[in-house]
């Protein structure tokens, strides 16, 4: 039995998952077992954010040229919030713990750029500006950083700026790449995947570090590659996706310093993009 993995006041923590034939949104609980389907969508969806509240899930409804939506948790009351932007790409949704804001990465000027915008749709803004790739955007708990992947210096790196875009700070460097950022919820760490330490033709393992990018350290070791992280709400455990072989990635936990490592779905397809359900 896991130490602090086992705990659940957490949870359910929702996914995306093509064991349907294309990506739709599940739950599964904290120590596994049940999956459930949210709702059956007419595109693939993707990518899911919960509310600080646990009442909504935002995510990406298309594939190539995606919209944020949002749902209530039961998979009801579907909205699309970037309507008319049949000519970009808009993904990684990213809610803000206050609750007042969302996150995302759009390429609607060419270039991919972070985004916010207001929880219903309004007053969409631009925070990057640089000649790079910006996406996959990460809040800080107390809602005023967002931690972000750039190639901005010629290498996929983590970065971190204040929520107007300004104070840009990177924190990792290396010849490695550096994705997924996420933000733990007591506000002092990061937790990311990495190439830094892969050899073999894999792709990444799980690693964190100090939200100023200092005590870099990895957490998963194994010959498969292990990635998009997401923090429990009390902030002791942490799940992940791992490929255990080619398109079949599955849904593992572990404790926050990567002991006790659980396999949490089973599907013959690609189960990704976990995201824990806020404590209520």
């Amino acid at each position: 039995m896991a130490g602090a993995a086992a705990q659940s006041e957490n949870g359910p923590i929702a996914f995306a998952s093509d064991r349907s034939g294309r990506y739709q949104l599940y739950t599964v609980p904290p120590a596994g077992g049940k999956v459930t389907r949210l709702a059956t969508t007419r595109g693939a969806a993707s990518n899911p954010s919960w509310s600080p509240d646990g009442e909504r899930l935002a995510y990406v409804l298309g594939v190539n040229k995606g919209d944020i939506w949002v749902m209530r948790a039961d998979g009801s009351g579907r909205r699309d919030l970037t309507p008319g932007t049949a000519s970009s790409n808009e993904r990684f949704p990213a809610w803000s713990p206050d609750g007042s804001r969302i996150a995302l990465e759009s390429d609607r000027t060419g270039l991919g750029d972070i985004y916010v915008m207001d929880a219903d749709g309004s007053h969409l803004r631009r925070l990057t500006r640089a000649l790079a790739l910006d996406f996959y955007p990460s809040w800080s708990p107390d809602s005023k950083r967002i931690a972000f992947v750039s190639n901005r210096n010629a290498n996929l790196d983590i970065y971190a700026m204040d929520t107007d875009g300004r104070h840009v700070r990177r924190l990792t460097i290396g010849r490695s790449f550096d994705l997924y950022p996420a933000w733990s919820p007591d506000g002092n760490r990061i937790a990311y995947a990495s190439s830094r330490d892969i050899t073999g033709g894999r792709i990444s393992e799980i690693y964190v570090m100090n939200v100023d990018g200092s005590n870099q350290h990895r957490l998963t070791r194994n010959e498969l590659d292990d990635w998009l992280p997401a923090w429990a709400p009390d902030g002791k455990t942490i799940v992940f996706a791992r490929d255990l072989a080619s398109r079949n990635n599955e849904i593992f936990r572990m404790d926050a310093d990567g002991r006790h490592q659980e396999r949490l779905t089973t599907s013959p397809g690609n189960d990704l993009s976990p995201a824990w359900r806020p404590s209520r």
